[in-house]
This record gives structure tokens, C-alpha cells and sequence, in this order.
């Protein structure tokens, strides 16, 4: 029991002390208790929730371990979902002329990097174009400025709902191609493929 709520419990009242008491004061120590009862209910409630919060963090505890058990299943997806997306401009005498796109996979630890010829700047503006004619809203930011859109397409997501389309498009290509992934096809079309 709480200490200032032992101090308040109230001490038996005889027959013989009520009858002395007036009816206000009848009344106040009636007031006094239904107020301490209401005390003690909460008290009680208090001490439920405590044992109940312990079971919680016992049983957050076993959840964290089995986590952690877990995680030993998995880490092999780390070298394989782990990469990064990079636009690069190629330079030819100080023009840029070409892009690629490089993909950085974690394999083993280390990384190995893949290059993707996109073409000219004109080349790759005309490719996004008739890959994304069905979606207006991509078409107006790529017609407007596709290096920017590119570069922000490319970036890994920082949250689950984030949308990074070329970055998903690359990760399907890495799960869907696993080892054969430094195989495949190092164009535009078979990042953004045309029918």
C-alpha cells in the first residue's frame, strides 16, 4: 500500500461516535471514504498493470532472443540484396557523350560493380519516354529533367513505403538472376525492356 494512503486509511468509527457526530460531518466522512475506496481500487489496479507490464517484458525479452536466433537464417540476404545504383556520365573529350548506369553488389563481403551502357543523353530521354507513355505523372519528370529523376530513382529507400523504381527494378533483376547476374545483357533494355 502506498504510504500517504496508509496515512489516510481511516480509523473504525464506533456506533457511539456517530451518534456524536453532526450531519455534516456524517456526511464528510462519507465523502472521505467512497474518495479512499476509489484510492484503493486504483491502488489494486496499479499492481495488476505492474505484474502485467513484467509479463510483457518478459516475454519482449524471449522475442528478442528468438530474433536474434533468427538472424542467423538470413544473413546470407545480405550479400545478396545488398547494393547500390549509380548514373555515371561518360566524358569524351570533356563532353559528356554516354551514361551508364553502375549497380555495386555485396558479394562475400566485398563489392563488385556492373555497368550498364544507357546511350546519349537524347538516346536514354527517348527510352524512359516510351518505357513510362502509360504513366503521366513519371513522363512529365522525365521530359523536364531525367538525369535528376534518375539519380533520385536510383537512391536506396530510407523507409518501407518508399518507392525507388530503377532501385526495384534492379533488385528484381539481381533476385530474379542471382549468380547469373554479371551475365546478363548490359543495356538499357534490360533494365527498362521495350516490347
Amino acid at each position: 500500500m502506498y504510504k500517504k494512503l496508509k496515512k489516510r486509511q481511516l480509523e473504525y468509527i464506533s456506533p457511539k461516535k456517530w451518534e456524536m457526530m453532526s450531519d455534516e460531518e456524517t456526511e464528510n466522512v462519507k465523502k472521505y471514504r467512497r474518495v479512499y475506496d476509489k484510492c484503493r481500487r486504483r491502488e489494486a489496479k496499479i499492481k495488476r498493470d505492474e505484474l502485467k507490464l513484467d509479463k510483457l517484458k518478459y516475454e519482449m525479452n524471449q522475442m528478442l532472443m528468438e530474433l536474434g536466433e533468427n538472424q542467423q537464417l538470413i544473413f546470407h540476404l545480405d550479400d545478396v540484396l545488398k547494393f547500390g545504383a549509380y548514373l555515371i556520365p561518360i566524358k569524351r573529350k570533356g563532353v559528356v557523350r554516354y551514361y551508364n548506369l553502375s549497380v555495386s553488389i555485396k558479394k562475400g563481403g566485398a563489392y563488385s560493380a556492373y555497368s550498364f551502357s544507357l546511350g546519349s543523353f537524347d538516346n536514354v530521354k527517348k527510352h524512359l519516354t516510351r518505357y513510362y507513355h502509360n504513366h503521366p505523372v513519371i513522363l512529365k519528370k522525365i521530359k523536364r529533367d531525367w538525369i535528376s529523376w534518375f539519380k533520385m530513382e536510383c537512391k536506396t529507400p530510407k523507409r518501407d513505403n518508399e518507392e525507388r523504381l530503377i532501385y526495384f527494378l534492379i533488385e528484381d533483376l539481381i533476385i530474379n538472376h542471382r549468380d547469373k547476374f554479371g551475365n546478363l545483357d548490359k543495356s538499357i533494355n534490360t533494365i527498362f525492356p521495350i516490347n
